[in-house]
């Protein structure tokens, strides 16, 4: 079977601490955690996996110095996972590989949203609630 995150390597040029046979493990225990919880069949949660440069997030802002008008940018953080329910298609950011307990929330955060997608939820409720049910039930089963 083929596994998108042997790539890492070759990708980023990186010595993840987690080995490929680790991360394929805490998937598929996380897939498990999430399936328990909903009461749902984990095979509804098989999804294709990639590991991504993900963007980080700034603001930009415009504030007065010295009485001179002066432009910023500021990071504020970084996007650690992405669901896609189009195409049901999970993106890791690269650096959660570093850290076993970061890897197995991000992908547990993510397949909440799958989850949220198989139940309607993710077509008919505000972002917000969204990602709330998604760190809430990610912090419980971690």
């Amino acid at each position: 079977m083929f596994n998108p995150l042997s790539l890492i390597s070759n990708l980023y040029k990186t010595n993840s601490l987690l080995s490929d046979s680790r991360l394929s493990e805490i998937i598929k225990d996380s897939e498990e955690r999430v399936a328990k919880h909903y009461n749902i069949p984990k095979d509804i949660l098989k999804s294709k996996y990639t590991i991504e440069n993900l963007p980080e997030i700034f603001i930009y802002g415009v504030r007065y110095v010295g009485g001179v008008l002066e432009g910023y940018i500021k990071k504020v953080g970084k996007i650690l996972g992405m669901y896609n329910p189009e195409n049901d298609h999970i993106s890791i950011g690269y650096k959660n590989l570093y850290s076993e307990k970061r890897f197995r929330e991000t992908v547990i955060h993510e397949l909440i949203h799958k989850v949220q997608k198989v139940l309607g939820k993710i077509y008919t409720l505000p972002r917000y609630l969204l990602e709330k049910e998604a760190y809430e039930v990610t912090e419980k089963l971690t």
